[in-house]
């Protein structure tokens, strides 16, 4: 079993290195005691073996070791820790990649064998004497990794250390000493902030107090300056880590100076993160023991933090996103101790005329409402007043965050006082925004927040404010009807009437008795709408309105109702009208074409058609002509139904239903002879020619095939199932569903896509189990969906992938996650034009899970 180890351990190829470590792995978590063995026994004859292939069984065994420690022998313990601290110290050069595979090892076997652990390592940490790196690393690591284990070695571990410090001269035994100092400081907070949990529950922060200050003082007072950045960050992170274990006195007696020393570090250091997060610890640590100096910093504190917090966030960079993330947890800590010096900062910054300043300060007033309740809770209505002015604002960027802050308010109680109802307003007139972009266009900066991105965010606002703020339905109902009239709400109409119904059905169900509305005895829009469509001059946009409601009414008989109401009532004369009817009747055919058509159908064969016999025909011409327009009304609505149609289901329906029923009001044979002769600009002229033309060259291509990316989403994880058979069916499904997406962009039936051709020859790979040839795979045919997919299907082919990430098979799940990731680097941008608050969902990375 040694020579194929000997021989692939050698291999230079890193595939082949990683499947050896697999294989030893498999044949370890079987026979631990063996397999271990056979690595020291290897490891020991072949002392002068390459750093690269001693590393690959290293790692091997600490794999071992942390998946099987109960089951490894004591003695067997024993040896591997002394082969694992001989290969980590046996060089007195600093070997990454070697020693820090062997410190590995150490860590994993110190989980449960800490005291063994610790004999060897205090061994080569012996007083006066500079340690090897690793030591002090393994250190490091191990109080981080078994807590509970190591701190009670830290008294003495410090008082060793502290004497180290002035020895160490190069600077990365400095960096090595000062990240020890932070993971240690972080290990004894935890301990004390566990002690019901801790093995002695007797251990104080004060036990610490005096080593940990001395540390303080040489890191503080001479390593902070050093000119090595990577250095100051690490000095600067571990600083903030003792803070927390000086004693009051000493930390008060530092603040004057510590707190201006950091914040020269943002000018020193393109990272901020380590900083900011040094800078929270500080002021954490400074309000927990009440310090009275911490006021005379403020002024420069809130400076240099409003800088941060106004610096933009890129979310493709984690660091960017956590320093944001720290400076507004800085915020927080200082509205504790003095909420009214920086409620009153923060507001006067957002007067200032500086984009970025006002996006920062919005950022900070929506975290503090968020986190600081009690602490803003008599700061409301002052904040009310104030967000009015970004309100005005004209950016874009500016009115994003201004949205998230109402967003924080509605959730905390400030929607409902007094100057509430002009934020619900400036949500609604946002989701009425028209497009910034025609069809095809694309913003040239990739920071720009369009007009249909805020326009989609207000409308996930309403809904979720609708949905999940209880106490908001006051607030909403019936508030949001008077929005539904004024035409500069018009785009709005669609969000507006889904709220509506949401909040008239949870009212209704809870027998509120604010659900009955003063204007009328029943509170149904619809009901509301068409009582009162006489007296409104907005007759188009009402019926829009009534067309959009009847979309999500369940309630069959209701529709018909309110259609036969629609078309029996209106007046056909009108023209306005008799759009506004059509335009109403299309909508609701798109959630309810059967009896749309049905009641259509119906209409046409009703005694509105029929010319009422009149005394001695005098009123015969007017009879014509009133028919006339109703015919007219009737051919808008089949047309208004064939645009707003579900486009699967319409393609059945022009010929049986529509072109059948529109045939026989249709009497005029020739629209342009009809036309005078003596006049060429006539309107009708163009729409002819414009149909004919459409008719003579039919356009396949404006119909979409809606479902494409729910069904691709349900069957690409499949295409690695743990059944052969059904990997090769899903990859025939993926292949089909493109060329009938090919059909319907309006391609000919013998066109040939090399990109989808190229998934036949996925099924032989698909026939190997391999799991780096499924991950291949699987990246290929996404690269193949993502080309053929339509922008608008998009988001749906993601949101199917989510819930593959939870598939019954893992190997389905694991292929869901390599889709995912790779069509979020091929197409992620794009999201954003699907109207996705992308920053807000996905500002987490997806990452490939490993096979």
């Amino acid at each position: 079993q040694t020579r194929p180890t000997k021989r692939h351990s050698t291999d230079k190829d890193a595939e082949v290195q990683e499947q050896v470590r697999k294989s030893m792995l498999t044949l370890g978590k079987q026979q631990p005691d063996r397999v271990l063995a056979m690595c020291q026994d290897y490891l020991m004859k072949h002392p002068k073996l390459v750093v690269t292939h001693r590393v690959v069984i290293l790692q091997t065994i600490e794999l071992i070791v942390g998946c099987r420690i109960e089951e490894i022998s004591y003695p067997r313990i024993k040896s591997i820790i002394s082969l694992a601290s001989d290969e980590m110290t046996r060089s007195k050069e600093v070997i990454p990649d070697w020693q820090q595979a062997a410190s590995n090892i150490l860590v994993a076997v110190g989980n449960k064998h800490i005291n063994d652990i610790m004999e060897e390592i205090l061994s080569k940490f012996q007083p006066g004497l500079l340690p090897h790196f690793f030591v002090v690393q393994t250190l490091a690591n191990l109080s981080d990794s078994n807590v509970y284990g190591m701190v009670p070695f830290l008294n003495a571990i410090l008082g060793t250390m502290l004497p180290m410090l002035s020895m160490a001269k190069q600077d990365n035994m400095k960096w090595v000493f000062s990240s020890a100092l932070c993971h240690f400081s972080d290990s004894i907070l935890e301990y004390l902030a566990n002690l019901d949990k801790a093995p002695d529950p007797t251990v104080r922060k004060d036990t610490f107090s005096s080593e940990i200050y001395a540390a303080f003082d040489i890191l503080f007072n001479n390593w902070l300056q050093s000119r090595e950045s990577k250095l100051r960050l690490t000095v600067a992170e571990a600083v903030g880590s003792m803070c927390h274990l000086m004693t009051s006195d000493k930390l008060e007696e530092q603040i004057p100076k510590l707190i201006p020393s950091i914040l020269s570090l943002y000018k020193k250091n393109n990272e901020h993160y380590i900083i900011s997060k040094s800078l929270c610890q500080v002021i954490d640590a400074s309000v927990n023991m009440g310090s009275r100096v911490l006021e005379t910093q403020l002024d420069s504190l809130l400076f240099a933090l409003h800088q941060q917090v106004s610096a933009p966030v890129d979310y493709s960079n984690p660091p960017t996103v956590k320093n944001h993330n720290e400076v507004l947890r800085c915020f927080s800590l200082l509205a504790n101790s003095f909420p009214d010096r920086l409620v009153i900062f923060v507001l006067q910054k957002l007067e200032n005329s500086n984009e970025r300043s006002r996006v920062g300060s919005l950022a900070v007033l929506r975290h503090l409402i968020n986190s600081s309740t009690s602490t803003m809770e008599g700061k409301k209505l002052l904040i009310l007043a104030s967000i009015r002015q970004p309100m005005a604002d004209h950016s874009n960027k500016v009115k994003k965050r201004v949205i998230q802050v109402i967003s924080a308010m509605a959730h905390h109680g400030y929607l409902e006082l007094e100057g509430g109802e002009l934020l619900v307003r400036f949500i609604v007139q946002h989701c009425a925004l028209h497009d910034t972009y025609q069809r095809g266009q694309r913003p040239t900066d990739p920071e720009e927040v369009t007009n249909e991105s805020l326009r989609a965010m207000c409308d996930n606002t309403l809904h979720l404010l609708t949905t999940t703020v209880g106490r908001l339905a006051d607030v909403l109902w019936p508030k949001l009807l008077y929005f539904l009239t004024p035409p500069q709400f018009s785009n709005a109409t669609t969000p507006l009437c889904k709220s509506l119904i949401e909040l008239g059905n949870k009212k209704k169900n809870n027998q509120d008795p604010s659900f009955n509305i003063d204007f009328t005895q029943e509170a149904e829009s619809t009901r509301y709408l068409s009582t009162y469509n006489n007296a409104l001059e907005e007759k188009s946009f009402l019926y829009r309105c009534i067309g959009v409601t009847l979309q999500q009414c369940f309630n069959k008989e209701l529709v018909k109702k309110q259609l036969q109401e629609i078309l029996l009532t209106a007046r056909h004369n009108d023209a306005i009208e008799r759009e506004g009817v059509a335009m109403g009747v299309g909508l609701c055919a798109n959630s309810h074409l059967e009896g749309t058509l049905a009641k259509l159908d119906e209409f046409g064969k009703s005694d509105a058609f029929k010319k009422s016999p009149s005394i001695f025909n005098l009123l015969k011409e007017r009879n014509d002509v009133e028919v006339e327009k109703v015919k007219s009304t009737l051919i808008l609505c089949y047309g208004q139904v064939a645009l707003n149609a579900p486009p699967e289901k319409i393609l059945n329906r022009i010929d049986q239903d529509i072109l059948r029923c529109i045939s026989k009001h249709f009497n005029t044979k020739d629209f342009i002879k009809a036309e005078p002769a003596d006049s060429l600009r006539t309107p009708v002229r163009p729409l002819v020619m414009a149909t004919c033309a459409n008719l003579m060259y039919p356009s396949s291509n404006m119909v979409s095939f809606h479902n494409l990316g729910a069904l691709l989403g349900r069957l690409s994880p499949r295409c690695s199932d743990p059944h052969p058979a059904v990997r090769t069916a899903a990859v025939d499904c993926i292949y089909t569903l493109l060329y009938i997406q090919l059909r319907y962009e309006g391609f000919s039936l013998d066109y040939k896509d090399e990109a989808v051709d190229s998934l036949l020859p996925l099924k032989d790979r698909l026939e190997n189990p391999d799991h780096s040839v499924l991950y291949k795979t699987c990246s290929d045919l996404t690269k193949v969906m993502s080309k053929r997919l339509p922008q608008q299907q998009l988001s749906t082919l993601v949101f199917m992938l989510f819930e593959g990430l939870v598939d019954s098979q893992t190997n389905c799940c694991r292929a869901s996650s390599v889709i995912l990731n790779t069509l979020l680097k091929n197409r992620g941008g794009g999201l954003q034009e699907c109207g996705w608050p992308w920053e807000e969902t996905l500002s987490w990375p997806v990452r490939s899970l490993r096979w």
